[in-house]
């Protein structure tokens, strides 16, 4: 919890970093910032707690942002200060009460961050935009209709102005900018990049609403009055608004959210949030759906077990690739009878830090590697996640281990991947696991039983910590209590010399204590296949043990949707809803 530090005069030290903030503001801060209000409080927290220094804040809002100080990292200093004391050190009347004192990422370049980002992307190129309610307004369309990144010239004022920051409600600290230099030219960048420019201008040679624009757009936008620079026009497509008669510009900021919203309705597949749930679905639908697009298979794998996984003098089974779907078609593969368990890696082109363990469903007796391993790395590599997808043994085929197998191999490829933390850029603290169907009772079963003794050390790897730091159970096989169990799960798992306490232990909602990492849960209401008792079972015993969970259970969606079987569908937005609970628990 962070530590909490009573200010009664506005000279003690712990105030000086908000000290007559109204006149440093625009001096610098040596790599800080201050954010002001409570909405602005909440967006920080949210996307970026790590960047949180301290708060002061009037302790009458203190219980009010109960659930936001504690989201904060451990020892966050949290000074209160009685609002006249508030005043004395601001400056001025803060009448929000509350005032946070941030650190400012780390600059990317910006050919790094136009590299960084998906095939179908918009960017916002700002021109000399020195006002910070221009800037503010602008980051909060950016964020609003789903722009992918910013990019600002020498030219524009900073964003991390606390004033730019309220305006925008938090979204400066979350879309993703970097600033040009004077030497740079944005021309040769966003072509090196494979984006088309286009640039807002009354002297327009056409209309924004017949605009077909390429996969990749930057909109470029100037200041007020003197707009574009001649030499940054004739490097793009000069694009109108059309008004009423008197009126050939708008505020540039405004200019900002038409653009942004016509731009994403035109592809009419990409705004994000809650009000574009359908078009998100249709556009992951389209793409899936068309073979031709379909990446390469990755060749990079991890073998889980170099000397043979444990207990197989009695398998006998052999290992293969079986293709379920149309040959013309979508890829639906599954691997049956595992018998060299392994990882199949997904590197981001800019990694965030952080990794995600898939684990795919298949009933424990196949994995299926294309709706629920391969689709699902590929957009979280997107958002910089680095993705292992682990291909696991089956109970059923003759392991020494029976039930215990598959555990046996995901907490061996958990212990390795974060092995490779260092190498791979990501933190061996920011390691999650997502798991679905009977892959999602797998991930359950780590996340409960993590440190169950299942196999002997056979190497350095296996001195690391098995549990996972966060878990995403999507329609999870859970409870293997015939009432709600899933049949062929239950088959697998258990033998007939099983006892009642074999059924408990490979129960996951049985097996929930206190101190497990956040889980996120998913289920549909009309799955036939794994009743939602299983996900609400789980759900109960997690928040009865006081573990951090959130569920969404949707009207439609059925079994085994992945990523694929969403389109038009409100369930669609369950990538992005995983994201965030991922963001606000430190993934």
């Amino acid at each position: 919890m962070p530590q909490f530090h009573r200010v009664s005069h506005p000279d003690d030290p712990a105030a000086a970093p908000f000290r007559a903030i109204k006149e440093r503001d625009l001096v610098g801060r040596e790599g800080l910032f201050i954010a002001e209000g409570e909405t602005v409080l909440r967006a920080f927290v949210r996307d970026a707690p790590q960047r949180v220094v301290s708060l002061l804040i009037d302790p009458k809002r203190r219980d009010k942002l109960e659930d936001v100080l504690a989201g904060l990292p451990d020892d966050t200093p949290v000074h209160l200060a009685d609002q006249e004391v508030l005043d004395a050190i601001a400056g001025f009347h803060l009448h929000r009460g509350i005032l946070a004192l941030g650190r400012k990422p780390p600059a990317i370049g910006v050919s790094d961050l136009l590299s960084s980002l998906p095939a179908h992307a918009v960017v916002l190129v700002l021109c000399g935009i020195a006002n910070h309610d221009n800037i503010g307004g602008i980051y909060r369309n950016a964020a609003a209709f789903g722009a992918d990144a910013i990019i600002l010239d020498a030219d524009c004022c900073d964003p991390l102005y606390r004033k730019a920051i309220r305006v925008s409600v938090g979204a400066v600290l979350s879309v993703p900018t970097a600033r040009l230099s004077r030497d740079d030219s944005i021309a040769k960048l966003l072509e090196a990049a494979g984006f088309e420019a286009l640039a807002l201008s009354p002297a327009a040679d056409e209309v924004l609403a017949a605009l077909k624009p390429a996969p990749r757009t930057a909109v470029l936008l100037g200041a007020e009055g003197p707009g574009l620079r001649p030499e940054v026009m004739a490097c793009a497509r000069r694009i109108g608004i059309p008004m009423a008669n008197g009126f050939d510009s708008l505020n540039v900021a405004t200019t900002s959210g038409i653009a942004m919203m016509n731009r994403r309705g035109a592809l009419g597949a990409f705004v994000s949030g809650v009000l574009g749930v359908l078009a998100v679905g249709d556009a992951r639908a389209a793409k899936m759906d068309n073979p031709a697009i379909t990446p390469p298979d990755p060749t990079e794998t991890i073998l889980l077990w170099p000397n043979g996984a444990p207990g197989g003098e009695g398998v006998h089974v052999e290992e293969a690739i079986v293709e379920r779907g149309d040959p013309k078609g979508l890829k639906d593969r599954a691997q049956v009878h595992t018998r060299a368990p392994k990882l199949v890696v997904f590197r981001p082109k800019t990694p965030n830090g952080a990794a995600v363990m898939l684990i795919p469903g298949g009933g424990y007796e196949r994995v299926v590697l294309d709706k629920e391993g391969y689709e699902t790395a590929r957009w979280l590599v997107e958002r910089g996640y680095t993705c292992f997808v682990l291909f696991y043994r089956m109970p059923g085929d003759g392991w020494a281990a029976g039930g215990d197998a598959p555990l046996q191999d995901a907490q061996r490829a958990i212990r390795l991947i974060r092995a490779r933390a260092e190498a791979m850029k990501f933190s061996a603290d920011r390691v999650a696991i997502m798991g679905f169907s009977a892959g999602g009772h797998l991930a359950a079963n780590l996340t409960t039983r993590f440190d169950a003794d299942t196999y002997p050390a056979i190497d350095a790897a296996d001195s690391l910590p098995t549990k996972p730091n966060l878990s995403a159970l999507i329609y999870p096989v859970i409870t293997l209590d015939p009432a709600a169990a899933h049949g062929g799960s239950r088959k697998q798992l258990l033998t007939q010399r099983d006892t009642p306490e074999r059924v408990i232990e490979l129960s996951p909602e049985k097996q929930v204590r206190e101190g497990l990492s956040p889980v996120f849960q998913l289920h549909a209401a009309d799955d036939k296949a794994v009743p939602v008792e299983n996900s609400l079972l789980m759900f109960s015993a997690l928040k009865s043990k006081g573990v951090p969970t959130e569920m969404h259970i949707f009207q439609e969606g059925g079994h085994g949707f992945g990523l694929r079987f969403v389109a038009g569908k409100p369930v669609a937005a369950w990538p992005e809803l995983f994201e965030a609970f991922a963001k606000r628990h430190g993934l």
